[in-house]
């Protein structure tokens, strides 16, 4: 017979042992081209981001995107440009740390010919990431490819190859996991493959579909692993870390959607994805699950 033994001391904890809180604060503005006779149509939007906690954890995160269209051939060659920049200081004064900046800029220009049901786009990705916390100073290229067929009943399918730099920010890794430790380890994550196949279209009135399976590798993929902190009366606290795989590892994933709007006020969705991560260095692929389904509903009411 076998007997265990549990610790069950009662731990009185005070509020601001326990307390944490969240400030965050956005603002944006626009611009965008109304005329439909301009020789260049264009989009830029710019928005702002501050994010602090309650142990003085603090962010700063200025956003500027943009993107610029020149028809070469009139409804058959154009050329499009998409630059964004991120600029981004982080401070963390649980351990003294100084302010330090985490920046990021893409470049992306492209081509897109249509011709009858064809339609296929040529691009190159330039990201420039630059880390000041972890020294990083890079510059990448990643090719772009997409073509895609036009079937007369409007389905549309597609194939392409893919690439890119993913930003991780500390705002988007505390609303994906808020109960995470002080100081985390912020690092972005490397898509050097990304292949894939789609297809998308109307099934009948009121119901459309979409379905998209991708295969390729991404390198610093981070996963959310519980860490033991001890507080400053010697309890144990089981907050959580952010761990990498430095690895380049492969990924598959397949997503679909169904949307379905059978009267004008009542729509209803369907959102299933399954996803496949090859890890190396962890034995599974922590808190990022197999399979998510989300399913929504939505009411219009107008007057």
């Amino acid at each position: 017979v076998s007997q265990s033994r549990y610790d069950t001391t009662f731990v009185d904890l005070s509020q601001e042992e326990i307390r944490q809180r969240f400030q965050t604060f956005h603002v944006g503005v626009g611009f965008e081209n109304i005329k439909a006779s301009a020789p260049v149509d264009y989009w830029v939007k710019t928005r702002l981001h501050t994010f602090s906690d309650f142990y003085d954890a603090r962010e700063l995160d200025w956003q500027s995107s943009g993107q610029f269209f020149f028809p070469l051939i009139p409804e058959k060659l154009l050329a499009k440009v998409q630059g964004e920049a991120y600029l981004t200081q982080r401070t963390d004064n649980y351990l003294d740390t100084p302010t330090r900046k985490r920046n990021l800029f893409r470049v992306y220009p492209s081509f897109s010919w249509n011709q009858a049901q064809w339609a296929i786009s040529l691009g190159l990705k330039a990201v420039n990431e630059f880390d000041q916390i972890n020294q990083i100073s890079r510059t990448k290229g990643f090719p772009t490819v997409d073509i895609t067929y036009k079937t007369p009943g409007l389905h549309y399918f597609s194939a392409g190859l893919d690439g890119d730099i993913v930003r991780n920010t500390l705002r988007g890794m505390i609303q994906e996991n808020p109960f995470l430790m002080p100081q985390v380890d912020l690092l972005n994550t490397e898509k050097p493959l990304d292949v894939y196949v789609s297809a998308k279209g109307d099934l009948a009135t009121g119901l459309t579909y979409f379905a998209k399976a991708s295969y390729g590798a991404y390198r610093n993929l981070y996963f959310f692993q519980t860490s033991d902190l001890a507080n400053g009366r010697g309890f144990l606290l089981r907050p959580f870390e952010i761990t990498y795989e430095a690895e380049k590892i492969p990924f598959f994933r397949f997503e679909t959607q169904w949307n379905y709007q059978p009267v004008e006020l009542w729509r209803t969705n369907l959102k299933a994805m399954y996803q496949y991560f090859g890890v190396k260095s962890f034995s599974h692929a922590f808190h990022r699950p197999s399979v998510d389904i989300t399913w929504g509903n939505t009411l219009l009411v107008s007057n």
